[in-house]
């Protein structure tokens, strides 16, 4: 996938209306805020009337809206307990001054004296709670009186109704983004193909849906009670997490949470989701994080992995969006049981069923494709033709079930002592083939050699004794012993021959073949 969330034109559209909408109706309730206040002034006959607000964290206000003849209004945040303001934050009742002096440090919403005279202001109540202030203030030193405070009062009370709107607002589009935060998880699982592209979909969306810090997804491996962490987010800059060292990390789950989640087919912990030191993948894998979620996947009644939201913030995930990212999980599980299936059937079309390595179709494609390299960019590529010697005698004297042990373990030196970007296959029966890119004959054959080297140091074991084998390998690179597939292929094959028929249990590069027939023979 070009992009996991990448948006259609429907989607974007949908967005661009929601936002409008949302822009609109903001507009409009601020607007309403300003007419209140324009009320306030002509009615007061005031300087400065001004909505502070009381800020998240209940220790400081901000102004929301504001009507003044002043230009010296302090624009950043003022304490909620200072001044005349926190006389009024304090006993939660209004405050009506006159004579102030000049000055005065009591006007903590202004940034520099301005001359006022006489201030008024009212708390700005929603039932028992405190959300700001409402004050206003004169410079021409007439008092305010109780119809003054009465007036306050009363607009106060309209304030809350039009921010009980704005707010009402803000949680149906917030509720209408996840909405469509949601739907296009379930376009974007449609569109997976693999485990990692499932992974990736999941945490992303729980990421934008939930404002979590952290995020992971992991999924089962091929090990009973093993699971594999294959995608993870990490934004807490305060505690530098190295997601590299994390991707891929196979973990035991029986004593984590990851685990307990999946054995209990349901979210855990319940209630708090204190998570810092405790054991959220397995011992050894704590995280620095204050709060978590673990969602099992669970797919025909078996735990196929799980989705792991994090943040610092103990209120990150509510009920409401707890049950939608339930669903979300859901869905990822569906997703899982089919791109591991997708895999499953992949593999058995592409590896050869006994050894596991690629079977020779897949070779004779990836050989296309990295001849066709060759051609076009002039890469460097070697090609290795392997065959077990005597290998009809093993199956003759041990049997075929100890002939196939033979085969597999062969297989596996070979995937062990080849490098990740090789292409290793099975060439049929006894013989094995490697595709090597940017090497040239020189480094082929020091891996030949290494393979060749290890494969005869094994011992297998039998009731009718041990025994050990040896490997034959005819290397050819492009392009001084061919130029195309198939040239390759014949040269390949024919120093695999001449290995052979030069006593077995050595390597051959093609160009050198005549001057090691000519030292056979001299000697």
């Amino acid at each position: 996938l070009a992009s996991s969330l990448e948006l259609d034109t429907d989607e974007l559209t949908t967005r661009e209306i929601l936002r409008r909408q949302h822009n609109g109706s903001v507009q409009a309730i601020h607007d309403s805020l300003y007419k209140l206040l324009a009320i306030a002034e002509e009615a007061l006959e005031s300087n400065t009337v001004a909505l502070l607000w009381l800020e998240i964290n209940g220790t400081t206000l901000r102004i929301k809206e504001l009507r003044s003849k002043s230009d010296r209004i302090l624009e950043k945040p003022m304490g909620a307990s200072e001044g005349f303001v926190g006389a009024i934050t304090k006993r939660l009742e209004p405050l009506v001054l006159s004579g102030i002096r000049a000055g005065h440090p009591g006007l903590i919403y202004y940034s520099h004296p301005c001359g006022v005279t006489d201030f008024v202001g009212v708390p700005v109540m929603e039932g028992a709670h405190l959300r700001g202030v409402l004050v206003a203030d004169r410079t021409c030193g007439n008092k305010f009186t109780g119809t003054h405070v009465a007036i306050m009062k009363t607009l106060a009370e309209e304030v809350v109704r039009v921010v009980q709107v704005e707010q009402i607002l803000a949680d149906m589009t917030r509720e209408k983004v996840r909405t469509e935060l949601f739907l296009g998880a379930s376009r974007a699982f449609n569109n997976t193909r693999t485990v990692d592209q499932v992974a990736q979909v999941a945490i992303e969306f729980a990421v934008r849906a939930t404002e979590a810090t952290f995020a992971a997804f992991t999924v089962s491996s091929h090990v009973d009670g093993e699971m594999v962490i294959a995608a993870l987010q990490w934004s807490n800059t305060e505690f530098p997490l190295e997601v590299d060292q994390w991707l891929g990390k196979r973990f035991n789950a029986q004593n984590g949470l990851v685990g307990a989640a999946i054995k209990a087919r349901q979210s855990l912990p319940h209630g708090t989701l204190r998570a810092r030191n405790q054991s959220v993948f397995a011992p050894g894998l704590e995280l620095p994080i204050e709060a978590v979620k673990v969602l099992p996947l669970i797919w025909n009644d078996q735990g196929v992995g799980a989705l792991i939201v994090g943040s610092d913030k103990h209120d990150f995930l509510p009920r409401e969006l707890h049950e939608r990212l339930c669903v979300m999980a859901d869905q990822a599980a569906g997703a899982v049981a089919n791109a591991q299936m997708n895999e499953s059937m992949e593999q058995l079309a592409t590896t050869d069923g006994l050894t596991g390595l690629l079977n020779h179709r897949c070779f004779q494609e990836s050989f296309d494709r990295m001849i066709h390299g060759a051609e076009r960019y002039n890469r460097k590529l070697a090609l290795v033709l392997m065959d077990i010697d005597h290998f009809k005698s093993i199956n003759d004297t041990y049997g075929h079930p100890m002939g196939d042990k033979v085969l597999k373990r062969v297989a596996k030196m070979l995937r062990a002592n080849a490098r990740k970007t090789d292409i290793v296959a099975r060439y049929g029966g006894e013989e094995f083939a490697i595709l090597m890119e940017e090497t040239d004959a020189y480094a082929a054959t020091q891996i030949a050699e290494r393979i060749r080297n290890n494969v005869g140091k094994e011992i297998f074991g039998t009731d009718m004794g041990s025994f050990g084998c040896t490997v034959s390998l005819g290397i050819a690179s492009y392009s001084e012993d061919g130029r195309t597939k198939a040239s390759l292929i014949v040269a390949a094959d024919e120093a695999l021959y001449t290995a052979k028929s030069m006593g077995r249990n050595r390597t051959v590069l093609f160009r050198k073949r005549h001057e090691l027939k000519k030292e056979a023979k001299a000697s």
